[in-house]
C-alpha cells in the first residue's frame, strides 16, 4: 500500500514540477549564523561582493532571515529542533566554504520579529524544500490575515493525521506561495516514508506553532 501511495505522489510531483513558477529577483548573502532550523543571520552582498542593504530605509547589511513557507521544530523540541538546525547548517555549508546563498525576495516586508522572509537557495537547490523533504520541517499554508509562524495545516499528533492537502488545490500563483505546491508535495512524501518528524517510532506530537504557544519563552 505504501508503495502505491508513494508512486501516486511521485506522479503528482512530476505534475507540480511541470507548472511554471515565475522568476523572481535574487540577491546574494553570506550566512554568518544558523539560528534555528528555519532562521539564519546573513550579510547582504552587492554584485561586487561588498556588504549592502536590500532596503533603502534600513541601512543594516546584516539581517536575520526566516525561511519562507516552512515551520521547523523549535530548538527546545528535542531531538527534532537540533536535527533541523544541523540539517540547515549542512545544506548551507555543502561545497560552500564561503557560505554564500541566494535570497529570493518576493517581498521586503519583515515579519513580526523584523526578519526578512524569503526562499533561500544554494547551488540551484531550494533549501526550504530540502528541509521539508528530509522530514525536518512542516510546509505552511498561511491563512488570510494570519501570521505565517502560526499558520499550520497540521493538527496535533502528526503521524496519525490522514489529512494531506492536494498540491493542485493550492494557490501557487500567489506572490507568497510560489513554491507552496512543491513544499506540500514534499511533506506528503516525507510523511509516507516516515522520516524525521514523521517517524512512527519517535513522532513529534505537537506542531512547532503549538509547542511555542504552550511553552512561551519567559521575558
Amino acid at each position: 500500500m505504501k508503495y502505491w501511495l508513494l508512486l501516486i505522489f511521485t506522479c503528482l510531483t512530476i505534475l507540480v514540477g511541470c507548472q511554471s513558477v515565475p522568476e523572481t529577483p535574487k540577491i546574494t548573502a553570506r550566512v554568518e549564523r544558523v539560528l534555528s532550523g528555519q532562521a539564519i543571520e546573513v550579510t547582504i552582498l552587492n554584485s561586487s561582493g561588498s556588504p549592502t542593504s536590500p532596503n533603502p530605509s534600513n541601512p543594516q547589511t546584516r539581517q536575520q532571515v526566516r525561511l519562507q513557507g516552512i515551520d521547523a521544530p523549535d530548538r527546545r523540541q528535542e531531538p527534532w529542533g537540533a536535527m533541523a538546525q544541523e540539517q540547515l547548517t549542512a545544506l548551507i555549508t555543502d561545497n560552500n566554504l564561503d557560505r554564500l546563498v541566494q535570497l529570493e525576495l518576493q517581498e521586503l516586508k519583515p515579519d513580526q520579529f523584523d526578519r526578512l522572509v524569503a526562499p533561500v537557495w544554494h547551488n540551484g537547490v531550494l533549501i526550504n524544500l530540502e528541509l521539508v523533504k528530509a522530514g525536518l520541517a512542516l510546509a505552511q499554508l498561511p491563512r488570510d490575515g494570519e501570521e505565517p509562524s502560526s499558520a499550520t495545516n497540521q493538527p496535533s499528533n502528526l503521524p496519525n493525521n490522514s489529512q494531506i492537502t492536494s498540491p493542485t488545490s493550492l494557490q501557487s500563483d500567489s506572490p507568497t506561495n510560489l513554491h507552496q505546491a512543491a513544499l506540500m508535495q514534499a511533506q506528503a512524501q516525507a510523511r509516507i516514508l516516515g522520516i524525521g518528524i514523521w517517524n512512527p517510532d519517535q513522532p513529534m506530537r505537537l506542531t512547532p506553532s503549538e509547542f511555542r504557544r504552550y511553552n512561551p519563552i519567559s521575558p
